[in-house]
């Protein structure tokens, strides 16, 4: 998984960042994919996929559509929403900038122990 990714991830404040940046990751490759897909393919637990993925759609990053035609058990088919993450990827370079700013304006160490 990318550093990138990740920082997003941290960025937007979801627990189990790892898995949540390799499922992004994944959508991003692929394009959709199941609950059980991403569980096989990463290797871990399918309750645990489908948490994040339902705290993913909850945020709005991830879209779900039931598969047609399946027997049993429905099966969901996600897909990242592009433009839900690029504007969340835009807020949080907006935070960093403005903490960047009260940074820069902050004294210096030398100039704090003078105050």
């Amino acid at each position: 998984m990318s550093e990138s990714t990740l920082a997003f991830v941290n960025c937007i404040g979801m627990g189990d960042p790892e898995v949540v940046a390799e499922i992004l990751e994944m959508l991003l490759e692929k394009g959709a994919l199941t609950a059980r897909q991403a569980s096989e393919e990463m290797g871990v637990s399918y309750p645990l996929v489908l948490r994040v993925i339902n705290n993913l759609s909850n945020r709005g990053l991830v879209k779900t559509s039931k598969l047609k035609g399946e027997r049993g058990r429905p099966r969901k088919l996600v897909t990242i929403d592009k433009e839900k993450v690029v504007s969340m990827i835009d807020e949080c370079i907006k935070k960093l900038q403005e903490f960047k700013e009260a940074v820069e304006k902050a004294p210096a160490p030398e100039q704090a122990q003078e105050a």
